[in-house]
């Protein structure tokens, strides 16, 4: 009996190991602006694909096309959600995605659009197997 639990338990976690190893590739999305480009600022994503989430920095997320709720965030600027607007992007699989807010005019609270800032490689993800973190 002891060995066939043993057994068990050995094919258990060979099958879960084997699992973590070969997850889909993902791609990464981040509101944190990092570009030097003029009446450009970060941007708090608020939901994805419709739903809300926490205001963590970057997401991991499947490859595919998204939909992002974004607020910019901008010195002496009190963001208001009714200011949300939104962006939908096509990540491909292994790829930072640097979402922004480009701005129009500093005194117009609505004028501004999302963008995607900066597209990056991440490099220890593969697009075989999708292992490894960024």
């Amino acid at each position: 009996m002891n060995r066939t639990i043993r057994h068990l338990v050995i094919v258990v976690l060979s099958a879960l190991i084997a699992a973590c190893a070969t997850t889909e590739p993902y791609s990464r999305v981040s509101g944190e602006y990092i570009g030097a480009t003029m009446k450009r600022y970060p941007v708090i994503i608020l939901s994805i694909d419709g739903k809300m989430r926490s205001p963590d920095n970057a997401w991991n997320l499947p490859a595919g096309t998204h939909t992002f709720l974004v607020v910019p965030v901008r010195p002496n600027y009190t963001y208001r959600t009714a200011n949300a607007k939104e962006i939908t992007i096509d990540m491909e699989p292994c790829r930072m995605y640097y979402l922004a807010a480009q701005v129009g005019s500093v005194v117009k609270r609505d004028d501004w659009e999302p963008v995607v800032d900066k597209v990056r490689e991440i490099k220890s993800c593969s697009r075989e197997t999708g292992a490894g973190s960024s």
